[in-house]
């Protein structure tokens, strides 16, 4: 069964659309293009629940992976973007914990 590709999906499209800013930035250049205020690009395009609903059921249809299973797992995935967005956050916060704990160990670095 397709679930973890389906969850790649889902964490390609969380990265994409609600951590890496890059639909902010896209709407920025559109409005500076088009000499406007400002430019909202619509879902499903600037949604990770939108998106990853309809590029999971492409790749469900496509791949022959269709069920009833698989589409409640691909449901699933849409209603937990904002915890994998979260858990993405929360892992990027404890590795850099982690490093700065590693090189305060390595160096013997303390602070006065």
């Amino acid at each position: 069964m397709p679930y973890f590709d389906l969850f790649l999906i889902a964490l390609i499209c969380v990265v994409i659309i609600d951590i890496s800013g890059f639909i902010g930035e896209i709407e920025d250049i559109l409005a500076k293009w088009l000499k406007v205020k400002s430019v909202r690009i619509p879902k499903p395009f600037s949604c990770s629940f939108c998106s990853v609903h309809w590029i999971g059921l492409a790749y469900l249809l496509l791949s022959g992976s269709l069920s009833l299973s698989s589409y409640a797992v691909l449901l699933l995935m849409c209603v937990l973007t904002p915890v994998i967005g979260d858990a993405v956050w929360r892992l990027r916060d404890t590795l850099g914990v982690w490093l700065n704990f590693i090189y305060l160990t390595i160096t013997g670095y303390k602070n006065k």
